[in-house]
């Protein structure tokens, strides 16, 4: 009689000390991680933010007519104030704001300079302009 062959491979008890190691490595980067990439997405959400400021105030400029800007819920609308029919909105994935309105004039300044956001579960004061006080 032939003994046991032994077949190449691994076996259950090997298997489940790997997944046993994988599932408490998971637990412990899983949550840091989350909370890393909820940061970024909401830093990318302010330099759109103040991107699109910045953008509608060189537009108000160039274009020597003055810019209204509403931001209500997760959204920005902005429109040329003697066109208010040609309205234009942008959505934000992580800002959300109360209803508030900012005039950029035609020399291209927002006034206020600064909105009120919730960051995620964080309310903060949003500076529009580069070197706005926050």
């Amino acid at each position: 009689m032939q003994g046991l062959r032994r077949w190449p491979g691994f076996t259950l008890v090997e298997l489940l000390v790997v997944l046993a190691i994988a599932g408490t490595i998971g637990a412990l980067v899983g949550p840091n991680l989350f909370r890393a990439l909820d940061s970024v997405t909401v830093e990318s959400d302010l330099r759109t933010l103040r991107g699109t400021v910045k953008s509608l105030s060189h537009l108000a400029f160039i274009n020597d007519r003055d810019i209204s800007v509403k931001f209500s819920d997760d959204r920005m609308h902005y429109w040329y104030l003697d066109a208010p029919q040609r309205q234009q909105s942008l959505a934000f994935e992580t800002l959300r704001f109360p209803l508030q309105e900012v005039k950029i004039s035609r020399a291209g300044f927002p006034w206020p300079q600064q909105i009120r956001a919730d960051a995620g579960n964080e309310a903060t004061t949003v500076a529009l302009l580069k070197g706005a006080q926050q």
